[in-house]
This record gives structure tokens, sequence and C-alpha cells, in this order.
């Protein structure tokens, strides 16, 4: 459980802000599928045999949708990793668009819109919070600013865009209407595959619960609280334990758990600090820092002690106990 190498901190940095990129590329897809079909509803309204009232419904139907999506979406995925969650809305973009692009009818192009809605309102909430995630907090403000990059580029070009695919009808292959969608599918198939290749999965909310355990060894009698996470409520699962603690570098004591724990939502973390509890994956050991440590792959923060880190300062093997205290 060495500190991350020059090299690996590189890596981090680079990927996390390929994440960046790719959301944006993802956000001026959405842009340009919600506004390129404003210059292109007389003819959608003629290809489908409804009037240009109607055809100006499908514009209305994406704002709707994306605004019940906004008020709900976060509450429904709270548990589920971002990086599935962000994936899907890219797939759901595409989905979106084969249908706008071939719909036979009035109640086919609504549906394809209210899908884009959903995907739009749901990038759109959660993608702020997740570049704030993603990138050191000095480099924020960069972050959005790539962000909205894509956002503004795509409301620039995306309605003369339309209207010049409009006009030229793809050379003959492509129905007024599907200049509006069918094009977007290889964009959100590229950044979508950027997305889930680059974008790191993130770590769960640490957020303390009412999980706290006795934790006992020598003549030392303790607690600790755990997170609301997925590797947390196992350990909990678990519990009680009969294990070995033992000392190991020079700021933590580790004991060795009877079988790995699941590392579902977990992922890098900042502001380390003695008193952590944390589980090394690679090993399936607890770990107890009782001084300074930096984050390393495969380490994943279960919770903290309750007080201070002086029972850990005790060198040697022991017997330890670990047990639900509520």
């Amino acid at each position: 459980m060495t500190n991350p190498t020059f090299g690996e901190t590189i890596v981090k940095t680079a990927a996390a802000w390929g994440a960046v990129a790719s959301m944006a590329l993802c956000v001026a897809v959405l842009i340009a599928s919600e506004f390129m079909p404003v210059s292109l509803l007389t003819p959608i309204a003629r290809d489908l045999g409804m009037s240009e009232g109607q055809a100006g419904q499908a514009i209305s139907i994406s704002g709707l949708f994306a605004v019940l999506t906004s008020l709900f979406i976060a509450g429904f995925t709270r548990k589920i990793d971002r990086k599935f969650v962000l994936s899907s809305f890219s797939l759901m973009l595409i989905v979106s668009g084969l249908v706008v692009s071939f719909a036979p009818n009035y109640a086919a192009l609504m549906v394809g819109r209210a899908l884009l809605g959903v995907a739009i309102g749901g990038f759109w909430s959660m993608s702020t919070a997740v570049v704030m995630r993603l990138l050191l907090e000095s480099a924020v403000p960069e972050g959005l600013a790539l962000l909205n990059a894509g956002n503004a580029i795509a409301a620039t070009i995306s309605a003369p865009l339309g209207s010049f695919l409009g006009l030229h009808r793809l050379a003959g292959r492509v129905l007024l209407r599907g200049s509006a969608g069918a094009h977007c599918a290889p964009r959100v198939l590229i950044g979508g595959a950027i997305t889930r290749a680059v974008l790191p999965r993130l770590v769960w909310a640490q957020k303390e619960t009412n999980m706290k355990m006795r934790i006992a060894f020598a003549d030392h009698v303790f607690t600790a609280t755990l997170y609301d996470s997925p590797p947390a409520r196992d350990l909990w699962s678990m519990l009680p334990l009969e294990l070995e603690i033992d000392n190991y570098a020079n700021n933590e004591k580790i004991a060795y758990l009877p079988r790995k724990l699941t590392e579902e939502g977990s992922g890098s973390f900042s502001n380390e600090a003695p008193g952590d509890l944390c589980y090394y994956a690679p090993w399936g050991n607890l770990a107890f820092f009782y001084a300074g440590y930096r984050y390393s792959a495969g380490l994943i923060r279960l919770g903290r002690l309750d007080g201070g880190v002086e029972p850990l300062l005790t060198r040697g093997k022991f017997p330890l106990r670990i047990e639900r205290l509520s």
C-alpha cells in the first residue's frame, strides 16, 4: 500500500480531463439534437402529414421531459455508479435520434423527442457535480468552462446546420427529419465510447451512518463509524469478526478478512487523514491508519474511528474482535 507513483498521478489526471472532454462532446450533441429541428419544423410537418403546430410540439415535449427528469433523477440513481448512468443517457440519446429519424407518424416522433428530453435532463442535472468530483478544486472552473463550451458551440451551429442538412437531404439519402436525428448517432457513439473508456468509477458520497462498530484488541476498546457504501455494508454484514491485527509500515495496522469485500462504487478519494478505516482490495485486508497516508489504487475508505488513534500506536500482533455496536 505504497503512495501513488509520479506516473500514476499523471495517468489519473489525464483520465479525469479526458472524461470531462468526453462529457463536453456529449453535451454538444445533446444541445444540437434539441435545437436542430427548429429550422426544420415546416418540412418535418409536411413529411409526416401534420400541422406545423404539431411539429412544434416536438420541441416542447423534450423540454418538458428534461425538466421532469432533472427533478427526480438524482433520487432514482443515487445508489448507481455515475459512470453507468451517464453512459446510459448517451445510449438513450442514440435511441432517440434513431426513433426520430425513422418515425412513421406523430406519436413515434413524440416518443423519440421525449427520450431526448430524459437524456438532456438527466445529463445536465448531474454534469456539474460529476465534474467537481473528477477534478481538483482548483481545476473545477476550467472543467465547467469546457463543459459549457460544448453547449455554446452546439447552440450556435445547430439551427443553421439543420437547415443546411435539410435542404440538401444529406445527398438525397436521409429524410428531412432524419437530418435532425440520425447524424447524431455516430457522434454519440464516439462520445459514449470515450466516456465509458475514460470516465473513472465515481466513489459513493462518504456519509456517516448508524453502522457503529466496537473494536477491541490488547487492552484497548474503541469504536468506529462506517460510511454508506456497498463495501462498508458488506463488512457490516460479516460482523462479528475474530481477526488478528498487526503493524504494517509506519502508519497503519492491518487485519486480514476471511473473504474479500465488494468493490462496487469504489474509486479514488482525497482528504486522507489519520483515523481513517480503509480496505485494501488487492490483499483483502482492513487498514487502520494512525498517521498520514496517500490514496493508492485498490484502497477503499470504509469509515473513521470515533476517537483518537492512540490505541493503534500499540505495536505488536494481537487478537482482534470487531462487532456491531448498534
